[in-house]
C-alpha cells in the first residue's frame, strides 16, 4: 500500500516526530512502525489511514500517486512543520551539502586530482584482463 517506506520515514521527520510520537499518535505499536519504515511489512489499509491522519494533523500530507504525480510528501502552508522551520531546515542543510560536495570537488580539480567515480561505473584496473 506504501509505494516507498521512504515516503512515510521523510514524512515522519518532515512533521518534526520520532517514531514512537508518531506510533502513539497512530495507535500503533513502534514496532510496526519500524517494520513499515524498513520495509519488512506491508501494512493493513486501518494502519495506513491512522498513519496518514496522524500526519495529516502534523500539516503533512502524503500524496498518493497519480500519471502526473509520483508518490510524496506535501507540507501544508501554515502547519506545525512549516512553523517549526523543519522545511526551511532541511533545505538549507540539502544546498551546504551540495555546495560542500562541489567545493572539494573544485578543490581536488585545482589541486589535479581526479574526480571522484561516478555512482554504478564501473572501475578499471591495470594488468586485469
Amino acid at each position: 500500500m506504501l509505494r516507498s517506506p521512504r515516503v512515510l520515514v521523510a514524512a515522519r521527520v518532515l512533521a518534526g516526530m520520532s517514531q514512537p510520537e508518531l506510533a502513539a499518535a497512530a495507535g500503533i505499536a513502534v514496532s510496526v512502525l519500524q517494520a513499515i519504515e524498513q520495509g519488512r511489512s506491508d501494512p493493513r489499509l486501518s494502519t495506513v489511514l491512522a498513519l496518514v491522519d496522524a500526519l495529516k494533523a502534523r500539516g503533512i500530507n502524503l500524496v498518493a500517486e497519480t500519471e502526473q504525480v509520483a508518490w510524496g510528501v506535501l507540507v501544508t502552508k501554515g502547519s506545525e512543520a512549516e512553523r517549526l522551520g523543519i522545511v526551511q531546515a532541511a533545505a538549507t542543510r540539502a544546498e551546504e551539502k551540495a555546495k560542500s560536495t562541489r567545493d572539494a570537488v573544485e578543490g581536488d580539480a585545482e589541486r589535479g586530482k581526479p574526480s571522484p567515480p561516478t555512482p554504478g561505473a564501473t572501475r578499471r584496473t591495470k594488468g586485469v584482463a
